[in-house]
Formats: C-alpha cells, sequence, structure tokens
C-alpha cells in the first residue's frame, strides 16, 4: 500500500477485466423459461371457429414447369435492394447515405465504395420464405406480378393455394413494408405451420473478434427488453430456437442491425418464435461474413374456404445510430433498445454527445476523442488531486515510520499476532491510517466514468470508418501499422498495431517518475504482470479506444508531474518559514 502506483495497477487490472468479460464477451442466452408462452391455437383467430387438431404442413406444389426468373432493384435516397423471383426475396441490400458527397456507411477499406449488408458474392438473402423443412416454398414457381421503383409484388400457386408477397421500401427510410397474403382456392377450411420467414442470412461481418454479432429478441414485458443471444449458438451443428411471440427479432453485427417487426394483431399472434441456425458458407471467408441465418418461426395460419390471410411487416435493415432508430418514424416501434450502453449508459450518452459537438467543430474525430479526453481529465481533476495528494501523504509517513517498523519485524519475528499489534500502535502513533485516506475510494469513483467512456467509445459507430491521421483511417479497428507474414504467437493476429505498444511505453514512463519506496523493488514483478496483462487485452482493441487511454496516460504523466512540483513548492515554502 506504500506505493500510488501499486494501487493503480491493481484498479487497471480490475477495470480492464470487468470491461472486456463484461462488455465484449457474448451475455448469456436468456432462458427460455422466462419466454411468454406461445398463444393457444384458439385465441389466433377469435372470428374462426377451431380447425383440425394436428394441422398440415405447407402443401408442396407438384411437378411444374419453372418461371422465368428476373430480377430488379429497390431504391430510395439511403438504400438499394436487389430482389429477385426465383425465390420472391431479397439477394443484396447497399446502403447508399451520403454527407457532403461521401458515403456514411462506407464498404470496409474501401471509402469510395457504398456498404453491401447483404451480397449476392457472399450467397445473402433476405425475405424468403421457408416451409418446416427448411426448404424455400415454391422455389422457382414465383411470379414478379408488378414492379416499381420503390416496390414489387410476386406470386406463387398450386390448385389449392397461392401465395402473394409484396415487398415496398419507404421513400426516405430504412425500412421496408411486407405483406404475405395466403389465398385459399379450395371450399375446405386450410389449416397448416411450420413456415418460417428470413429475416437475414449470411451477413456482413464488422469484426475478426467474436462477441459483437446476435440474434436480437425483443419482448414487451415491463417495458420493452432486448436479449442478445451470440450466433455462436449455433455453432454446435444445431439450430438454436427461442420460442414465444416477440415484438421483433432480428441479426445484429457490430454496427448494423435486420429487424423484422409483425405489424399487425394476426401477424404478432401467428409468430410463435426465432430459430438462429448455421447456413451455406462456400465462396466466403470468416472475416467476411457472418455464415448465420435468423428467422421469424410462424405457427398455425388457417385460411377459410375461398378465403385469405394477410401478414404484415416492418423489415427495418440499417445503421445502429441511436439518432435514426429513435427518430419519430420509428421511436413507435422501439428500436432504439438495440443500442445498449450497459447501466452507466447515462454517461455514455453524455460522452457522446460531447464528442459529437466537439467533432462538429473541429472535423477530425482523433483529434475529438483527444479533446474528450482533456475534458474528461479535467473534470476528474479534484478526484485525481485529491487521490494523489492523499497517496503522497501517506507514503511520506510511512517512510517516516519505516525504520522503526523493520525494527519491529526483527524483534518480534516469532510473533506475527504481536507484530501486528505494534505496527497498527506505531501507525496510529504517527497518524498513519491502515488505508491511504480517499486514494482507493476515489479511484472506484471513476470507474463508472471509465465504463461509460468504453462502452461510448467502442459503441459509437460514427467511429467506424473515421480516420484520425498517417496510418490511422479507421477509429473502429486496431491501427494496423504493418502486417507480418504469419499470426503473432499469442496475439494471434499478423499486425503490428502501434498505439497499444505506446499505450504500454507510457504507462512505464509514468511508473518511472512515480515516488520509490522500501517495496519498490518487490512490486516489480506486479508491474510486469500489468504490462503483459494489458497488452495481451488492449492490444487488439479499436484504436479509437486505445488512442483515448494513451492520451489519458500521457496527461496522467502531465497531471502527475504538475501536482508534485505543487506540493513541493508548498513544502519548501513550510520548510523555509520553520527555518525562519
Amino acid at each position: 500500500m506504500e506505493d500510488n502506483r501499486f494501487f493503480f495497477m491493481l484498479m487497471l487490472i480490475f477495470v480492464a477485466t470487468l470491461a472486456y468479460f463484461f462488455f465484449t464477451a457474448p451475455p448469456p442466452p436468456p432462458q427460455n423459461a422466462s419466454s411468454p408462452p406461445p398463444t393457444p391455437p384458439s385465441s389466433q383467430n377469435p372470428s374462426t371457429e377451431p380447425g383440425p387438431e394436428k394441422p398440415s404442413t405447407f402443401p408442396s406444389p407438384p411437378s411444374a414447369e419453372l418461371k422465368p426468373s428476373v430480377s430488379g432493384l429497390l431504391r430510395n435516397s439511403v438504400m438499394e435492394a436487389q430482389w429477385h423471383s426465383k425465390n420472391g426475396d431479397i439477394l443484396s441490400l447497399t446502403l447508399l447515405a451520403k454527407k457532403d458527397d461521401r458515403y456514411l456507411y462506407p464498404e470496409k477499406g474501401r471509402k469510395d465504395l457504398p456498404l453491401k449488408l447483404l451480397d449476392t458474392a457472399f450467397n445473402s438473402y433476405a425475405l424468403r420464405l421457408l416451409d418446416k423443412d427448411g426448404a424455400p416454398v415454391f422455389e422457382g414457381l414465383w411470379e414478379c406480378k408488378s414492379r416499381d421503383e420503390r416496390s414489387v409484388e410476386f406470386r406463387a400457386e398450386n390448385d389449392s393455394l397461392a401465395v402473394t408477397k409484396r415487398i415496398a421500401l419507404s421513400d426516405n427510410g430504412y425500412h421496408f413494408a411486407v405483406r404475405l397474403e395466403f389465398e385459399n382456392k379450395t371450399s375446405s377450411e386450410v389449416l397448416f405451420d411450420g413456415l418460417r420467414l428470413i429475416v437475414a442470412a449470411s451477413v456482413e461481418q464488422e469484426r475478426e473478434s467474436k462477441g459483437y454479432d446476435y440474434l436480437l429478441i425483443a419482448r414487451m414485458r415491463e417495458s420493452l427488453e432486448v436479449s442478445e443471444i451470440p450466433l455462436s449458438k449455433a455453432d454446435n451443428g444445431k439450430p438454436y430456437k427461442d420460442d414465444g411471440a416477440f415484438h421483433f427479432c432480428g441479426m445484429s453485427n457490430h454496427y448494423f442491425v435486420f429487424l423484422l417487426l409483425p405489424d399487425d394483431s394476426l401477424t404478432r399472434e401467428t409468430v410463435v418464435g426465432a430459430l438462429l441456425e448455421k447456413v451455406d458458407s462456400r465462396n466466403t471467408t470468416p472475416e467476411m461474413v457472418l455464415n448465420y441465418s435468423v428467422s421469424a418461426v410462424l405457427g398455425k395460419i388457417r385460411i377459410a374456404p375461398s378465403g385469405k390471410t394477410p401478414l404484415n411487416f416492418i423489415f427495418f435493415v440499417g445503421p445502429k445510430d441511436p439518432d435514426i432508430l429513435d427518430s419519430s418514424e420509428y421511436s413507435l416501434y422501439g428500436f432504439k433498445h438495440v443500442v445498449s450502453y450497459g447501466f452507466f449508459g447515462f454517461l455514455s450518452r453524455l460522452f457522446l454527445a460531447i464528442l459529437k459537438g466537439v467533432h462538429f467543430l473541429v472535423g477530425n474525430w482523433g483529434i475529438a476523442i483527444i479533446i474528450l479526453t482533456l475534458i474528461v481529465r479535467g473534470a476528474l481533476y479534484p478526484i485525481s488531486r485529491r487521490q494523489q495528494v492523499s497517496m503522497l501523504k501517506y507514503q511520506q509517513k510511512m517512510q517516516v515510520i519505516q525504520p522503526e517498523m523493520e525494527k519491529l519485524k526483527k524483534k518480534y519475528k516469532d510473533d506475527k499476532q504481536k507484530l501486528n499489534q505494534e505496527i497498527l500502535k506505531l501507525m496510529r502513533k504517527h497518524g498513519v491510517s491502515i488505508f491511504p485516506a480517499g486514494g482507493c475510494l476515489l479511484m472506484f469513483l471513476q470507474i463508472p466514468v471509465f465504463i461509460g467512456l468504453w462502452q461510448a467509445l467502442n459503441t459509437s459507430i460514427h467511429l467506424r470508418q473515421a480516420s484520425f491521421c498517417l496510418w490511422i483511417d479507421d477509429l473502429s479497428q486496431p491501427d494496423r501499422l504493418f502486417k507480418l507474414g504469419a499470426p503473432i504467437p499469442i496475439l494471434g493476429t499478423p499486425y503490428i498495431n502501434l498505439l497499444p505498444i505506446l499505450m504500454i511505453v507510457a504507462m512505464v514512463i509514468q511508473s518511472y517518475f512515480q515516488p520509490k519506496t522500501a517495496q519498490a523493488q518487490q512490486q516489480k514483478l506486479m508491474n510486469y504482470f500489468m504490462y503483459i496483462f494489458l497488452s495481451l487485452i488492449f492490444y487488439s482493441l479499436p484504436s479509437g479506444l486505445v488512442l483515448y487511454f494513451l492520451a489519458s496516460t500521457l496527461v496522467g504523466i502531465l497531471e502527475s508531474r504538475i501536482i508534485r512540483k505543487q506540493l513541493q513548492a508548498v513544502a519548501d515554502i513550510t520548510a523555509s518559514k520553520k527555518e525562519v
């Protein structure tokens, strides 16, 4: 406890571990027992009489001549979707939004190209209708009945049943209106279940590391709650099913989200769960695409004789930007809840507001992060100064009584209990507290700030593809100065990331300038362990996060030197007065 650096190291290890495991590791999936039970069949459509006890599966069409396949585009100011008639679905989705003639969401490594969230090269698709066995419904038998720039309508049928699917893109938003209509062409009631509507399959990946990609399930309990189930739940070769009606479900990578929301009461009653499964990974690599699909599972669908049963959905595809998700267009749906900053979210939102305000003035996100660092360190300066003063006074007092403590250790070397009692008496005699006054407490008070900043910088889509200077052209990724021929052992990456190396060097320098105590040599091993530990954690973190910690460490060195000079000046004045 004699060295301020010792406490600093312990706190860094504690905070880094807490942030790493609680905010980057995948959270456990919710227990199915907590999900509300599926709606009983009798309540699915109160206006009709109960159907057969065991609904049939979706009727397969007889052998028929395949329809000619056609494709086209739906387009508005922020999005372009390519549709195809073979399965009546969407095969690619491109984000076109621009600001100052630059794409807001460019492709990774190509800022001159718009981002493709779904890509035919990756075998991507969305809004495909599957049967109970996972086979496309009416594959090759869909016809494009009508089309324009904003909408397309498909129809497929056999002798007993017809299905119409209409996909309409909003005028200027990130969502589609999707309508499925089942038409009974017979004089008997039709009842079947087991259909699935694909929300998204083979979405482009944002981060190479795992833990940022989820199946999302939103349910209304006391308030809207969103559960994040890691996509790795389907890695054991079996699909993962989340049973129960939901408010919306979808797939999320780190910065973008696909959401499907039932848009009327009948549709909400028909949806009985969500399914996550692995899909074919041909023509892809793990760094390019998430080889998973998420689908909404449909329960019993009853169609009266010569009747029609429509299901309506809202399909949202876009950035996890709170300004968009909480806009008037989407606030009613609760989409804003897919962006979570954790327990200290109010601090994260405050820091992001400051960061965006600074960026508005300086126009560079890296410089904005450095200025945010100065603002946060400035706000915490009174706490930091009090903490350092407290620790310095504690160290000075301990140095004064150190000789007497050594004598006590020799005198009572065979009686530990007596030794402890005498040391406590000695400390009380010289006014030395057992715990540094306020030192540790004040550090703990800074933990919420640490976590809030961590979440703000790690979550904000504004840092995606944001340049700082020189080789740092994406603050949401490691800085990657250059690439080696093989992965670095333990770290598992072939890249040399300079910022975390500079941060560790800065921490070593900061430690070097700390006052040395009698126990300094004993604490060297702890120092080395802490440096190795932090190197492993920080090496592959986004460069925006590491930039903040590097800047904070450098400011801390300067701040510490200023405080020590002030204290030394006070001590010199006090000493000169005593001499006089």
